[in-house]
């Protein structure tokens, strides 16, 4: 239980991360405005409110994409190291689903996940997060990180 608090807690802090230091719409608030009109006005009366409320967060980016894009930028730094971005995204998006949703369907996926890699992939991605905010560059933030996550470093 503890482990599956810890990989939460590095979850959301990635997730925090994004929205407050990237882009956190999908598409131009305005153009999903217009988008988010239109459904409602189609909507019977009686279930507009609920829908409102449903589709309050739409236009923000899933876990998914925010993953993905992270990795895109940190590429030269994630190259460094046996993280396989596609299969990190989808293990991580899956092990999370599986805890948070509590999901049954998912338990035979997420058995197949190596849960300390995964724990140690998000550890690193936030580490290099946070590094390069603070200015450094990629070059000086993968040596770092060679050092600080051993276990996930390239041959």
């Amino acid at each position: 239980m503890h482990e599956d608090i810890a990989f939460l807690c590095l979850v959301y802090a990635i997730e925090a991360y994004h929205r407050r230091n990237k882009t956190n719409e999908e598409i131009p608030d305005d153009e999903h405005q217009d988008r988010l009109s239109a459904v409602i006005a189609s909507a019977p009366q009686d279930h507009k409110e609920w829908l409102r409320g449903k589709l309050a967060y739409s236009n923000e980016p899933s876990l998914r994409k925010r993953l993905k894009g992270l990795l895109k930028e940190l590429d030269p730094i994630i190259s460094n190291f046996t993280i396989i971005p596609e299969q990190f995204i989808q293990d991580l998006v899956t092990k999370r689903n599986y805890l948070v949703h509590s999901s049954s369907e998912l338990a035979d996926q997420v058995s197949r996940i190596q849960a300390y890699k995964l724990k140690d992939g998000v550890e690193l991605l936030l580490d290099a997060c946070i590094l390069r905010e603070l200015g450094m560059g990629a070059q000086a933030v993968t040596k770092i990180l060679q050092k600080s996550h051993i276990a996930l470093c390239k041959e």
